[in-house]
């Protein structure tokens, strides 16, 4: 099953902030790294549910650091078991 993907612009509308102020936070590693597809943009929904979850439970921004840190090495995982079943 592919992942969910979403603009940056529908992130930045959920979150109820700018554009800047999105890029500052992935940025500030506060939000997932942006997935380039061609000339494309996105982030994947789980990880922004997650954070956007994290963030309503009251965790604080060190603590935001540590998920993303965490949501990339799923990443990473997810991608090497696909590039271990192509092989």
């Amino acid at each position: 099953m592919l992942p969910k993907l979403l603009k940056l612009k529908e992130v930045a509308a959920l979150r109820n902030v700018g554009l800047t102020r999105l890029d500052a936070e992935i940025n500030d590693d506060l939000m997932p790294p942006k997935v380039v597809i061609g000339r494309n943009v996105y982030l994947p929904a789980d990880e922004v549910d997650v954070v956007i979850t994290a963030r309503i439970a009251g965790q604080s921004d060190k603590q935001i650091r540590s998920l993303v840190r965490h949501l990339m090495l799923l990443r990473q995982e997810r991608a090497d078991a696909i590039k271990a079943d192509v092989a």
